[in-house]
């Protein structure tokens, strides 16, 4: 939800003219439930069926997404694309992140592992990239502890 919330606002922006262009928007999964990743990477027009596997990043670890289909077609609007993280790098940025002094839980370490990779990947020279911290590392203190 918070991916389409941002691409509603996009909009609203681009209609009062505030932005003059629509952000590429870049979604991230993590690899061990990544049913939109399949979605967008196939060309399905449904979410398509997928195995939940344990992972750090519960938060978007959602097999069935109700409004996948939707997203899917927010990030297909603005050029951008969906990528799966995997353990080593939600764990990885994780602590690099508490590291920098944020305390932040697995699921948005998902998040910023995406950015890494985003970076060194695909970002254009001079390109900005915003991204959000989805949640705070108190939600997660058995997690953070075995860690």
């Amino acid at each position: 939800t918070l991916l389409l919330g941002a691409a509603i606002g996009f909009k609203e922006l681009a209609l009062m003219g505030i932005i003059q262009s629509l952000p590429r928007l870049v979604a991230v999964q993590s690899a061990g439930c990544a049913p939109l990743v399949k979605m967008f990477a196939e060309g399905l027009q449904s979410v398509p069926a997928v195995q939940k596997e344990d992972t750090l990043a519960e938060g978007i670890a959602i097999a069935a997404p109700v409004r996948g289909a939707q997203m899917v077609a927010a990030v297909r609007e603005t050029g951008g694309f969906f990528m799966a993280v995997n353990e080593e790098e939600i764990k990885s940025s994780l602590l690099e992140m508490h590291h920098q002094g944020h305390y932040i839980e697995p699921t948005s370490a998902a998040v910023t592992a995406g950015v890494t990779r985003y970076v060194n990947q695909h970002a254009a020279a001079g390109e900005v990239i915003v991204s959000t911290f989805t949640g705070h590392g108190l939600k997660a203190g058995d997690k953070m502890s075995k860690l």
